[in-house]
């Protein structure tokens, strides 16, 4: 009950402090400081910013004229993708071009984090996007991704390693700068030669389960329910003829993971962003009573030298 900060003009709520002191927070409202409306969704484009997972809809062409639509094999689970028709995990998981989800959280930033004293405040903090499995990873094998058996037993550790392809490296560990930790993919080449980065993601299954949820178990009662339904990225499995499912929260609280009718991932969710405030933000002394709760948020102090 009194986990709500006020940061950029908008309210968001604390999720958790990462191992080096980050603030991780989720959106709650985009449109103004009152915490009492609830509105968690991006909503860049005047409204709810609706999306498929993961590129699902766009065709992509090799140099072989091989044709494939990525949201029918293993690479669509990525928040990069590589080559659809590759023959091996690590190209048909390579960091190459955007999903879709990553392209509108891009322009979600674009259009709301625009002033550097917002931009100094945010941390570089690793989106786990956990592509570690236990099948080949690529074309239409079959298998689970490693979050679908944690729903029951968490964890905050990206891996980097899997039974199958062994040392899968920062594949999954995506940060806008950090090339130590994490892979520093969330970036943008300029028309100027220059990167614009990208310090943001969406929650995994993992921290969900924190929080409250279960798969498959109904709790509409912890603070991360929201008034729809709402992705993770947290990859959830490859069956049959259908695609990857990816795990996200439904409004009752359970973890599902999606799979579409047609063959496709067609199913229709919402982004919710999220960022990370650095361990020195500090609070608006000239803002009275701020207890975290939603009548009287945290207020992050940003014009300060």
């Amino acid at each position: 009950q009194n986990n709500y900060v006020v940061f950029n003009n908008m309210c968001w709520k604390i999720v958790r402090i990462t191992g080096r002191g980050d603030i991780k927070l989720i959106l709650s409202n985009e449109r103004g400081e009152d915490c009492t409306q609830f509105y968690p969704f991006a909503r860049w484009d005047g409204k709810t910013t609706i999306t498929k997972y993961m590129s699902n809809d766009e065709i992509y062409i090799n140099t072989n004229n091989e044709i494939s639509r990525v949201n029918l094999t293993n690479s669509v689970i990525g928040l990069m993708y590589g080559n659809p028709n590759a023959d091996n995990y690590f190209d048909a998981q390579a960091n190459i071009y955007d999903s879709t989800i990553l392209k509108s959280l891009k322009s979600w930033y674009d259009l709301t984090i625009t002033d550097d004293s917002i931009v100094n405040k945010l941390s570089d903090v690793i989106w786990c996007n956990d592509k570690s499995t236990n099948n080949n990873g690529y074309l239409f094998f079959e298998g689970y991704y490693m979050g679908l058996n944690r729903q029951n037993n968490p964890s905050l550790v990206c891996p980097s390693s899997d039974n199958t392809h062994g040392n899968i490296g920062n594949i999954s560990k995506f940060t806008s700068q950090d090339t130590n930790f994490g892979n520093g993919m969330l970036k943008t080449m300029l028309e100027n030669g220059k990167y614009k980065y990208y310090p943001i993601g969406l929650l995994t299954s993992d921290e969900l389960v924190y929080a409250g949820g279960k798969g498959g178990t109904i709790n509409e009662n912890f603070y991360l329910v929201a008034n729809g339904w709402y992705w993770t990225m947290t990859p959830g499995q490859k069956a049959g003829n259908y695609v990857v499912r990816i795990i996200f929260i439904y409004e009752d609280g359970q973890l599902r993971h999606y799979c579409g009718n047609d063959g496709y991932s067609t199913g229709n969710g919402n982004l919710r962003p999220s960022i990370a405030l650095i361990p020195s933000v500090t609070l608006d002394e000239t803002i009275e009573n701020q207890d975290g709760t939603v009548n009287h948020p945290y207020v992050i102090k940003v014009n300060e030298n």
